[in-house]
């Protein structure tokens, strides 16, 4: 996923509205950055490599001025019990590393680039 490739959202502004809007198209289950650039779904525990990731979408948010607030929003189905996840993730300065190593380890393919946005708030 290219982050810096992104345009401006002209939809949900903040990080809750952001993943209620996901949970609506039924992205609603939730995933965990975990060592080794894997993604581990919640609901069933299937752990899995980002890079084969079925991404639905890429969302960024920015801060105005705080970096604590830049978060990226991957929507994506468990390739083991097909649950609709929305990952979380810090970028930047305040990214773990397990979170660095998913975000550039997400496959870049046109399916996930129509997805990607930036919003600010």
């Amino acid at each position: 996923m290219r982050l810096q490739d992104t345009t401006y959202a002209r939809g949900p502004r903040t990080l809750v509205e952001l993943t209620a809007m996901l949970a609506d198209d039924g992205f609603g289950g939730t995933a965990t950055a975990v060592e080794g650039g894997r993604v581990r779904c919640d609901a069933c525990g299937h752990t899995e490599p980002a890079d084969t990731l079925d991404v639905h979408s890429l969302y960024r948010t920015e801060g105005a001025s705080d970096p604590a607030d830049m978060a990226a929003v991957v929507a994506f189905s468990c390739g083991n019990c097909g649950s609709g996840n929305g990952l979380v993730l810090a970028y930047g300065p305040n990214a773990s590393g397990e979170e660095a190593d998913v975000l550039a380890a997400l496959p870049d393919h046109p399916a996930a680039d129509q997805g990607e946005h930036r919003t600010t708030g």
